[in-house]
């Protein structure tokens, strides 16, 4: 993008997309794909080390953060996050999986994909409003998104 000036007239535009942009194309907001993946880890080959690593947090929650919750209140990201410190920080010693994490991390990773590329819609059935969007931009607008 060095290098390349605006329209005369016009300054540059930065469009910061949420999750919530994709939501009226059908693909699901975090505590929607949350339980999609929950449910599909809760029935799959992993069901017992997902379980266990669940039972962990929720011990973790409570007598360190003073928080008695249950498995239908867990903040998938506060999870996934326990799970990353876990892993990067050797805490399972030589029951360390793989360098790139632990099962559970990596079956969350792998669902999550797998339910959004399940679900994104082909471009000739977007909304017409994704449509009008992407004629409204030009090549100096950028978008954030995460």
């Amino acid at each position: 993008m060095a290098g390349r000036s605006a329209p005369t007239g016009r300054g540059f535009r930065v469009f910061i997309l949420g999750a919530g942009f994709s939501e009226p194309a059908g693909l699901p907001l975090a505590p929607e794909l949350w339980s999609i993946v929950r449910q599909e880890l809760q029935r799959g080959p992993l069901a017992d080390e997902f379980n266990a690593d669940l039972a962990v947090y929720l011990r973790y929650k409570r007598e360190c953060d003073g928080v008695d919750q249950d498995i239908d209140s867990i903040n998938s990201e506060d999870f996934r996050a326990f799970l990353d410190c876990e892993h990067y920080l050797g805490l399972a010693g030589s029951d360390t999986w793989s360098h790139e994490g632990n099962p559970t991390q990596l079956a969350i990773k792998n669902l999550i994909g797998s339910v959004l590329v399940g679900r994104t819609p082909q471009a000739k059935d977007l909304p017409e409003f994704y449509h009008a969007f992407v004629s409204s931009l030009d090549d100096t607008d950028i978008i954030v998104t995460f």
